[in-house]
């Protein structure tokens, strides 16, 4: 994470924004795109990276099922369902940036990012079980013991 400021960082928080109020208004017949802007009045001062905001939508929820799969592989004594939703949504937009993007950001910097959203919204302990996860996941990428399931 650069700064605050950072359009990609911004892109990443109202990012996770939509996909925790799309998680609970699931049941709603609409399409992730037409979910309202939370904090909308704050946007004006933010300048986040359009683009790169809505691949993070479109590409997490179009890949949610693997996604979803590479989290219960990761977190064997954590089940899915026992996961808070915030950390999941923040794990769903790491993994999706790691492995299905190309490579807009060093693994590192999305790890980071990760982190600090979880520490600005998630649990007192929400980081270190993400920086495990994630961590986990980049090391057996990096010793060719990973393999998309």
């Amino acid at each position: 994470m650069k700064t605050r400021n950072d359009p990609r960082h911004q892109s990443r928080i109202i990012a996770l924004q939509k996909l925790f109020e799309f998680d609970f208004r699931s049941n709603a017949p609409f399409e992730i795109a037409e979910l309202r802007d939370i904090n909308s009045d704050l946007y004006d001062e933010m300048q986040p990276d359009e683009i790169f905001m809505q691949e993070l939508l479109h590409g997490v929820e179009e890949h949610r099922d693997e996604i979803d799969k590479i989290i219960i592989n990761y977190t064997p004594k954590r089940p899915i369902k026992d996961t808070a939703k915030v950390d999941l949504w923040i794990l769903r937009m790491a993994i999706f940036e790691i492995l299905y993007t190309q490579k807009s950001a060093p693994t590192k910097v999305v790890i980071d990012e990760a982190i600090e959203l979880a520490k600005e919204f998630g649990g007192d302990k929400s980081f270190t079980f993400i920086n495990g996860v994630l961590g986990n996941i980049v090391h057996d990428m990096e010793n060719g013991k990973y393999t998309k399931n």
